[in-house]
């Protein structure tokens, strides 16, 4: 019971230290970025964060969610299948949204960044997108497995790393696109290591897809209720 207990208030001192991390990234990236290329460029990244917030969300389909309803305490070859199955449907959902954002670049451009000449910008979204899905999908499984430790830990790397990365290519370049070229390459170097090290840990196995119906079936409900959390944020 003692030992249960410990276990709880750890996890939870080290889920809280990505939060924290969070809120002082904004704080602390407010200033730097106005500073240096001005309230517009700061307004422009906002809104591609928001951007790719959200078609994350969808993209995702919240599969990795719903590693926390069926791979909890799992055996472990039903963990190495289903997760291989749940990185390929991520892999095919995520083209299809990245296809739709190459079809409707000028459109998306002009919606979100107020211009369709910035179609490049909407390239650079879909790339970060489609290697960011890897990250999130692999995060939300070492959450399932309670590797808080893991979890907690890569989220705080990429919230340091992406602001160590923003920072330095806003001063080196004095550039919105080089802030976001840095961020893309950030962002593949991380999803690169975080599967590479995912795939010698549990290893290798043909994907069981005949398991992706009961987490459609319980992740894509979840994107409603993410996506009004997510117009929450955007409000505040």
């Amino acid at each position: 019971m003692v030992e249960r207990r410990t276990k709880f208030v750890r996890d939870f001192i080290i889920t809280t230290l990505p939060k924290l991390i969070g809120k002082a990234r904004g704080i602390i990236l407010i200033p730097v970025v106005t500073k240096v290329l001005g309230q517009e460029a700061y307004g422009i990244w906002t809104n591609f964060t928001v951007g790719l917030t959200l078609l994350s969300i969808i993209a995702s389909l919240s599969l990795g969610a719903a590693t926390n309803r069926f791979l909890v305490d799992a055996p472990e070859e039903q963990v190495r299948r289903e997760y291989w199955a749940i990185m390929a449907v991520t892999f095919v959902s995520g083209l299809i949204v990245v296809g739709l954002l190459g079809l409707f670049d000028d459109l998306f451009a002009a919606i979100v960044f107020d211009s369709a000449g910035e179609s490049e910008l909407v390239g650079i979204l879909a790339a970060v997108l489609l290697v960011s899905l890897f990250t999130r999908q692999s995060m939300q499984f070492y959450r399932s497995q309670r590797r808080m430790g893991i979890f907690a830990g890569v989220k705080s790397l990429r919230l340091v790393g992406e602001l160590l990365v923003i920072i330095a290519a806003a001063v080196q370049f004095e550039s919105i696109l080089a802030i976001f070229a840095s961020y893309l390459v950030f962002n593949v170097g991380l999803a690169t290591i975080l599967v590479i090290y995912t795939t010698i840990e549990i290893g290798i196995a043909r994907p069981d897809f005949g398991c992706i119906r009961k987490y459609i079936k319980f992740g894509v409900p979840l994107i409603a209720s993410a996506t009004m959390y997510w117009i929450v944020n955007v409000s505040d």
